[in-house]
């Protein structure tokens, strides 16, 4: 059985603190249900996106094109959306909520300025691939 790689998150009982405007709030590891909701809620961002261009620009479009336009969005969305602003924005959101239970959404959005995305991102990235010095892994093959 191999070892398991302690995660940031894990080693700082699941809360790691980051500096939001000025202010500190807590930060959990997502849970596989925050990431199958992100990963909806990424995938309706870009169905809806479609759905409008189409509307917009797709008078000349027939039924099956634009079928296959927006089939080709939902099957393409979350990979293609994984790095943008908008999963980072709402990754924050239900890492955030964890510990703060009252924060929307719109909240987190207007709250995180360009200035705070290096912070956030770092301590998202740390939940999934930072693992912790001693913990087994020299990371030599």
């Amino acid at each position: 059985m191999g070892e398991e790689k302690m995660r940031l998150g894990d080693a700082l009982g699941a809360r790691v603190p980051v500096r939001i405007g000025g202010d500190e709030y807590f930060m959990s590891p997502p849970t596989l249900d925050d990431l199958a909701e992100a990963e909806k809620w990424l995938e309706s961002r870009a169905v809806e996106g479609v759905k409008q261009r189409i509307k917009d620009h797709g008078a000349d479009l027939t039924d099956a094109e634009r079928l296959s336009i927006l089939a080709n969005a939902i099957e393409t969305a979350a990979e293609v959306s994984r790095d943008s602003v908008d999963s980072t924005r709402y990754m924050a959101f239900v890492s955030l909520r964890h510990n703060h239970q009252d924060l929307t959404l719109e909240q987190v959005s207007k709250m995180i300025s360009m200035r705070d995305l290096r912070e956030i991102n770092r301590v998202l990235d740390s939940f999934s691939t930072t693992p912790l010095e001693g913990d087994g892994d020299s990371g030599e093959a």
